[in-house]
This record gives structure tokens, sequence and C-alpha cells, in this order.
């Protein structure tokens, strides 16, 4: 790059009244070039044909602009900062003083920061449903339907479709995505408003990029249009859908078509290599050194039309499907503006402070007592350090090593072949949401009367619709994150497979309506003590409930200044309804409109974290357990995450409860109560929860054992009990090894396969299975059964009875003669169980088995 002349430096140094140096000077040029480059490829100037210096003097005006916003944004930032670390200071000081010391306080901190994080992304999901509802699915969500996607993707490039309800939701996509990009700026971000150049996100699938040659030569449009290695064909693909008028040179002049494919080549070794030119990437690398100008980067990819933009997206984004793009980037800002919001525009800044304080106070009590007892990295029940809790937080957990692209997708795919093989009977399983539902409805105080109301009425059509309206939406749009596993099944076939089968068991359908109806308790709740008491008078339960959900007594005026929704007789408190309060309305209390976002995001806050409680889903710890810390591609993390996976609910369940225990007794303490009472109430918190769980369990096994066509399970029994406690998610990670060292028979597999995970279990059971057939045993029998485990759809309950015992068992007796009689004495040995039916029909009445050793040694489970 030419220097600055020297007597321009010297002109430019006597009106700032100091040095401009030759480096400032430089950086100067770079920025007044980028400018000069930007105004020159808008259509404004091109088509009024402005000159050199018109370009110029346009281009400077917008980077002293630039300075300026910069320099009154860091002031911003710095006094954003300070106020974000004083209240997390005196968070984090909330749960010293209720004995949770160092790491323990930190951890706690950030699951509170989660948890805002989730109520965030489930208000701009809630925002976006009229978008979206003009793009029609179908198989199941298997497949997006292309006309109604391009006729919205049209509307939103400004194309007029006469489809009504594309321009609509084109609409308000506009609206709402320029909402979160206000809120954004407003907790600290700069992304400037690109007006009519911004129409969708944009993202680019590395990867995928990678095999640009295999992937365009697959469509018979392009398969002789485009020839050349993977960075010719993806930038000649891409140069066919430019608008060339916006590559411009620093002095203004178009770039010829050399030129232009020489900046896309560019482009590619930016993707190829972990970083774009958009900033959409989920590859590591991609992140701008300050949180807060994540988004702030210019874009670089101007396509000419809806046409050329959608063509290549559906090949080269790492989503294909429209609405999963829009989701995508609805939760990529809710998460980031949350973070901004609760940690400052320096997140990282604000979780080292916290963990350097942390980490000074543990070193302070062994200097004291020689021990570290209480003061390790270690969180919850997976004992995870709060730096891995901190990286899942941020994200940096889902951006995939660069060049490690393969290894993440070859994994994810394993484990999305356990979920559609393994989960077909999940939906039976998850009938112990009822006690837990109704538990956490007694926890929070909720009216029984109403709760058994909703459990019943959320089935049905207008119960659904209300919650759609009200915001409570979640997984109804796109059910891609599996409780069963803590993490997203993603967007590929694998994926989708694996989010059809649990759609076809009833599992995403029971999850949401019991969710639904909890969120709904919750609602009502709300909604009616905001009519009826102010802050001051609030029941301290209630306010406790609040408060940890950071709702503040400003928030709590918002709430009440809001109009409810009667629904079924109760004063429903919405998401909608506080965003829409008048401006008259928020000046009374001397609030904005913004406070009335950041309000409507706590509720949601606390509808979302709440009836996940009555639904588990996995909380932050428990993620991170699955991973520790490690990211997409790392070998280490993929084996982890393949033995944690289905480990993710007990595991989840375990944190959940102890998080709430620990509210307990902290609110007891609070209001003066003494450590009888704190252990009475958490003591009763656990009975009833044990107990309510346990006994749906037992009820769950014995449904399994009749769809089975299998005897009910002996109640005198001691392993029908151990297996219920598991089964309702209270023993623990320990369940697998209590529950599979008795069940040899689980998925046809010892019981150490079965702890070792279901990816690396199928792999040890593949060799098991070679080593039966070498010697003669049920090798076929159970080549069959190992295969039958991996397939999509068939194990579903409901379609697993049926072909048991009209095909699937036929088949194994056909491959291994006398295989089906072995495996019924093998059952009626370990726990008495007959079979009521087999493969030739039903034979008699189900019964109670009677088990031949109902009280063994307790060192005898694990035989």
């Amino acid at each position: 790059m030419d220097p600055m002349k020297p007597e321009c430096r010297s002109v430019i140094s006597r009106v700032l009244g100091r040095e401009f140096g030759e480096e400032e000077s430089k950086r100067w040029l770079a920025d007044m070039r980028r400018e000069f480059r930007y105004v020159a490829g808008t259509k404004e100037a091109q088509a009024a044909g402005w000159t050199r210096d018109q370009i110029a003097q346009k281009a400077a005006e917008r980077l002293a602009q630039n300075y300026l916003h910069k320099a009154a944004k860091r002031r911003i930032r710095a006094q954003q900062q300070i106020v974000a670390q004083a209240a997390l200071e005196n968070n984090r000081e909330k749960y010293v003083r209720n004995g949770e010391k160092a790491f323990k306080s930190v951890g706690r901190v950030l699951e509170d920061v989660n948890r805002y994080v989730i109520g965030l992304e489930e208000q701009y999901q809630g925002q976006m449903v009229k978008a979206i509802s003009s793009i029609q699915s179908k198989w199941l969500g298997l497949m997006e339907d292309r006309d109604t996607a391009l006729a919205f993707v049209k509307e939103c490039f400004g194309e007029d479709t006469g489809n009504k309800a594309a321009k609509d939701a084109a609409r308000v996509w506009r609206e709402v995505s320029n909402e979160w990009r206000q809120r954004f700026n407003n907790a600290g971000g700069d992304v400037g408003d690109l007006g009519d150049d911004w129409h969708m996100p944009q993202s680019h699938d590395s990867y995928k990029v990678l095999k640009a040659q295999k992937l365009v030569e697959k469509n018979e449009k392009y398969r002789d249009k485009y020839k050349g290695d993977d960075q010719t064909v993806w930038v000649d693909f891409l140069f066919d859908r430019i608008d060339k008028s916006r590559y411009v040179d620093d002095e203004g002049i178009p770039l010829n078509d050399a030129e232009i494919k020489d900046v896309l080549g560019s482009m590619y070794k930016n993707i190829t290599g972990g970083k774009t030119a958009t900033g959409a990437s989920r590859v590591a690398g991609s992140r701008s050194g300050c949180f807060a100008d994540k988004h702030a980067k210019h874009r670089a990819i101007f396509f000419k039309d809806a046409e050329s933009f959608f063509q290549y997206h559906e090949i080269f984004a790492r989503n294909p499907s429209i609405v999963g793009t829009m989701l995508g980037h609805a939760r990529s800002m809710a998460s980031d503006t949350a973070l901004l919001e609760q940690m400052g525009p320096s997140p990282n800044t604000a979780f080292n402070t916290l963990y350097k304080e942390a980490a000074e106070e543990a070193a302070e009590f062994k200097r004291a007592t020689k021990s570290t007892k209480g003061h390790k990295d270690m969180y919850g029940p997976g004992f995870v350090s709060v730096k891995d809790m901190w990286s899942n937080l941020n994200g940096e957990t889902s951006t995939i090593i660069p060049n490690h692209e393969g290894i993440a997708e070859v994994s994810q795919t394993l484990r999305n072949m356990q979920v559609w093989g393994k989960l077909g009977q999940a939906f039976i399983t998850s009938l112990t949401d009822i006690p837990s539902y109704f538990h956490a409805t007694g926890y929070t105080k909720l009216p029984w009367g109403t709760a058994f109301r909703n459990i019943l009425t959320t089935w049905g059509k207008s119960d659904r619709e209300f919650a759609t309206r009200a915001g409570i939406i979640g997984d109804t749009l796109a059910n891609s994150l599996c409780r069963w596993t803590s993490e997203s099944v993603g967007y590929r076939w694998s994926g989708k497979l694996a989010n059809a089968t649990m759609y076809m068991s009833l599992l995403t359908q029971w999850t949401n309506g019991i969710r639904r109806a909890y969120a709904m308790n919750m609602m009502g709740a709300i909604g009616k003590i905001t009519r009826n008491k102010d802050w001051e008078n609030l029941d301290a339960w209630d306010r406790f409930i609040l408060e940890k959900y950071d709702v503040t007594e400003k928030d709590y005026k918002l709430f009440q200044l809001a109009k409810t929704d009667n629904y079924r007789g109760c004063e429903m408190l919405t998401r909608g309804a506080i965003e829409e309060i008048s401006d008259a309305d928020l000046a009374k209390i001397g609030a904005t409109r913004n406070d009335a976002y950041i309000a409507a995001g706590k509720l949601m806050s606390v509808l979302t974290n709440e009836a996940q409680i009555a639904s588990l889903q996995p909380d932050l710890a428990t993620r991170t357990a699955s991973n520790r810390g490690h990211k997409r591609g790392d070998p280490t993390g993929e084996v982890i995450k393949s033995f944690m996976m289905f480990k993710s609910f007990p595991l989840g369940m375990v944190s959940a409860h102890i998080d709430r225990l620990r509210d307990k007794g902290r609110f007891i303490r609070e209001q003066g109560g003494t450590k009888r009472q704190v252990m009475a109430a958490q003591s009763q918190y656990l009975a009833t929860l044990i107990i309510g769980t346990t006994l749906m369990g037992y009820c769950v096994n014995q449904i399994k054992a009749l769809i089975a066509g299998k005897d009910l399970e002996d109640p005198a029994a001691i392993d029908t009990w151990i297996s219920a406690f598991t089964v309702g998610g209270g023993a623990g990670i320990i369940g697998d090894l209590l529950v599979n060292a008795t069940d040899d028979s689980k998925y046809g597999h010892s019981a150490y396969i079965n702890f070792m995970g279901p990816v690396i279990g199928t792999i040890l059971s593949a060799s098991e299975t070679w080593d039966a057939t070498k010697i003669g045993g049920d090798g076929g029998a159970k080549a069959w059964r190992l295969a039958k485990s991996n397939l999509p759809f068939i194990n579903i309950w409901y379609v697993k009875a049926v072909l048991d015992h009209t095909v699937l068992n036929q088949l194994s007796e056909f491959l291994s003669p006398g295989y089906r009689k072995r495996m019924e004495k093998n059952t009626r040995k370990r726990t008495g169980q007959g079979f009521w039916r087999n493969e030739r029909g039903i034979r008699r009445a189900p019964r109670v088995a009677k088990h031949p050793d109902p009280w063994p040694h307790p060192f005898g489970l694990f035989k």
C-alpha cells in the first residue's frame, strides 16, 4: 500500500493538533479505500453517475461519521461493561452467601445466563412465527416445499410474486430482523443497517464448498456447465449469480471478470480455511476480536436476484432449508444479544474476571486449610469445569475445527443413527414426565386444578394455537434438540431421519404438549398476580421465583402494563402483550421500547425454563458433560459425545433438581429459617420426586413388557424397582450399569457394551456378533438384531410391536434356529417373565411374573 504523502500527513497533524504518523495514515488509507469501494458499488452512485470526486467526498463523510460513531461506542461499551460486571459480581456473591464457594458460584452464574439465553431464543422464535408460516413442509418435515420457500425469498428481495402470504411474511421478517439488530446494538453491538442490501442471512458450509465439484455435478442442470477443480467450480457457479456491478477497485472502476474471480477465489480460501467474508460460518476461527463486533462485518457476496441466492443456498448453505436458516439466524442473534445484555459488550472479559476471582478465593482457601475441598474447578454431578461451561455457553463448542469437517459429519451421522434406531420407544419412557409435571407444579405453587385441566387440553388444536400466538412454540418449529442426547441432531439427511423418527414415535408431540401445558399454567399464574398485587406485596416465594430469572421491579411494572388475554377463564400474560405496550404507557413509568422487549424476554425465560423442568431438557452443565469443552470434529470430543449419549437425561435430572434443592435452601435461609427447616423441605422435595417418578417408571416398564408380549414384572422383586427407579430418572449416570447389568439382552449385547454408549456399543457388538458367527452360535440372529437396532422407523414402539410378532422374529428364527426359545428361556431364568404372545399370536392372557431370585445379594447385581 502506498504511504500517504508527507505533506498530507503534515496538514492532518496540524488539524488534529498532534502527530499523525505513518502507521496511522496507512490504517486511515485502508479505511478510506474500503469506504470508497463501498460507495462506488452502491446503486445510488451508479444510477446517478457520480464522479470520482463525488464518490470520494461521500466516502470521506461516511468515514468521518464512522470514526465518531466508534469513539462514542467505545465510551458507551465501557459504561455497559462496568454495569454488567457489577451485576454479575452481585449475583455470584448471592451464591457465595448460600455456601456455594469459588467455582461453584461461577457455575451458578453461567446457568443463570444460560436460562436468559433460552428465554430470548424462545422470544425471537415466537416473533418470527408469522414470517415462516407461508413456507410449507412435507413428509414429516423431511422436505421443504420449494415453491413457497422461493416465493418468500423473492419477496425478501423485493420481487413481486403476487403471493400475499409470502409478501406479508417477508414484511414481518424484515421488521423482526431489524428489531433484533437494534436490540443487539443497544446491548453494545455495532451492526449497521444494510437496508435493501440485506435480504436473508448467508451461510457457507466449508465441507460442502470443499466438495463443490461433486455437489454441482449431481445436479443435471449444472453438470455440463461447470468443470474443473472444487475452487474453480465454486467460483464459476457463484460468478454467474452475483451482481457484478457491486465489485469495484480502489478508484471506483468496475472490476473485470478475471479480477472478480480472483476476489471470489480469495473468498473460497477464507471459507474453506475457517473464515468467511460474511461472518456466517460456524467454523472455528470466524469470530472477530470483540464479541460485540461479531455481526459487524461487511457483506462481500451480493446476489443479483432471489433465484440466484436460492440456487446457491440449496447447494452450499450449511442448512439448505430457508426456515432452518431463519431459525439459525434468530437463535444466533438471540444468543449473542443475551450474552451482551447479561455480561456486557465483552463477555469473555466478564467471565475471565469471575474465574480469576474464584481462582484467588480457592487459592486463599488452600493456603488457610491445606485443602481444596469444595473449591475445585468442578461443577454439577458431571464434575465439569466452569471454563468448559463457558465454552458451551459462548458457542465455541458448536464450531468445527478447520479441516475436521469430515470427522464431525461422520460422528454426527453415527449418533443420529442411534437416535433413529434406539429411541423408538422413548415416548413410552417419557410418560414419567407426568409426575415431573405435577412435581414442578407443586414447587412453583401453581393451582392444581388448572394444571390438571391444562395437561388434558394441551393436545387440542385450541391450546396449540393459543400457545403459538403467545410465543410458546419452541420445538414445534424445529425440534432438532434431542433431550436424550443433549445435542442438536442436525439438518442433514441423518438428522432429518432422526427427527422424523421422534415425531412418528409421538415423542415430539408429547414433549411439546407437556411443556406447553406447564407454560400455560405459568402464564395464567403470572397474569393473575400482576393484576392483583404490586411488586412490594408479592408473596416472598413468588418474588423469589421471578428474581431467579432476573425479573426486576421495573420488569414487573411492565408486566402489569401489558393487557392480558382471557383464555379458558384465565388471565394469560403473553410475550406479545408486553412487546405491544404503547409508547404513552411506557413513558408513564420511564421505560423505553427496548425495556419492553427485554421484559418480554424475561417472561419467556420464566415460562420456557420452568417448562423444561416439567419435561426435562438438559441444562448447561449437562450439555458440557457431553463434550467436556471440545469443539466439533475433535476426535477426543467426538468419542466423549458417543460415550455420553443417552446419559444426558439421568445426569440432567440430577443436575436440575440439585439446583432446585439449593434454591429452596437459599430461600428458607433468606427468610430466617433454621437448618432443620431447610433439611425438612429438601427431604420432602426429594421424597415426592423419587416416589412419583419411580411409581411411574414401574408403570412404564409394565407397559413396555406388555408391548413386547411379555408378562408383567414381579412387583416383589428388587430388580423391578431398581429398573423403575432408573427409568424414572432418579438413578443418575449409574443407571446404565445397574439396569443393564441385570439385562444382558438389551439391544442384544452385554452390559459393558451398553454402558459404553450406543455408538461404541454398536461397534463392540459387531465384533461380538462376528465372534458368535465364527463359533457357530447365534451369530445370524445377533447380526439381524444388530442391523435392526440401527434401522429407522422399524423400532418405533407401535411398529415394532407389529413387526416383531409377524416378520422380524421369524427372520431371527430362520437365521438361527431355536434362537427365540433360547431368548425366552433366558428371560424366564432372569426375571421369571413368560411370553403371553409370540409370532404365532396370542397364547394366553398376561400374568404377573414370579422372579426366581427377588432379593439377591447386593453384589449379585453385577454378576
